[in-house]
């Protein structure tokens, strides 16, 4: 199994309607992309200056389903989104033992 895992740090000039957009989209990707196993978008609340402002988990059976989720057509408006609103984007992807 292939874990996806990606930190957002919001531009300060992104309103909350953009953000809560934002996550929606990200919620869809499990409905869209068929080779997402498990999806999981969560907010960070404690707001401190050293935290990401959003973090997503995408669970795939193997790099291949990554892949194709990478250019799925659905997925790409979300990177294109992700881009406008973001100031910060990490990524780490690995296989879970």
């Amino acid at each position: 199994m292939i874990r996806h895992v990606v930190l957002l740090k919001f531009k300060p000039e992104a309103s909350a309607a953009e953000r809560d957009d934002l996550v929606k989209m990200l919620g869809q990707l499990a409905h869209d992309v068929e080779t997402v196993r498990e999806l999981s978008v969560g907010v960070d609340f404690d707001g401190s200056a050293r935290a990401c402002d959003l973090a997503l988990i995408v669970d795939f059976d193997d790099r291949e389903g990554l892949n194709t989720y990478a250019v799925h057509p659905m997925h790409i408006p979300v990177k294109k989104r992700i881009g406008e609103l973001c100031e910060g984007v990490y990524v780490v992807d690995y296989e879970l033992a």
